[in-house]
């Protein structure tokens, strides 16, 4: 039962890599803004605030605040922008997910076939 495993190490390196792709620019983008706010001497903690990581799921408009500078604010729409990125290609990784799967029982049957006729 080679194949099946084969297909699996595949299905988990592309699933990584798609996954990768979107969350490290990111993440990247979290970091430069929770920078540039702290600089301006506020606290804006995405990774510690449970709060502001739950409206920026219902509403990311809800992120931004009147005294953001032009920077602030540009850093949390690209933050906004990434995030949506990341949620669109949720379905394309279940797609992959879904495939390797039928893939890997496929080639466990054909694999147990060809065994048989042995």
């Amino acid at each position: 039962m080679i194949a099946p495993a084969i297909i699996f190490i595949l299905t988990f390196v592309v699933l990584l890599f798609v996954h990768l792709r979107h969350q490290i620019p990111l993440f990247r983008a979290i970091a430069r803004l929770n920078e540039a706010v702290r600089l301006q001497g506020r606290d804006w903690s995405y990774w510690f605030d449970w709060r502001l990581r739950l409206r920026l799921s219902r509403n990311p408009e809800a992120i931004f605040d009147e005294a953001d500078s032009p920077n602030v604010r540009a850093l949390k729409q690209q933050v906004v922008d990434l995030r949506g990125e990341v949620r669109r290609a949720f379905p394309k990784m279940l797609v992959i997910m879904f495939g390797g799967f039928i893939l890997m029982i496929l080639s466990a049957i054909f694999e147990s076939g060809l065994r048989a006729t042995k």
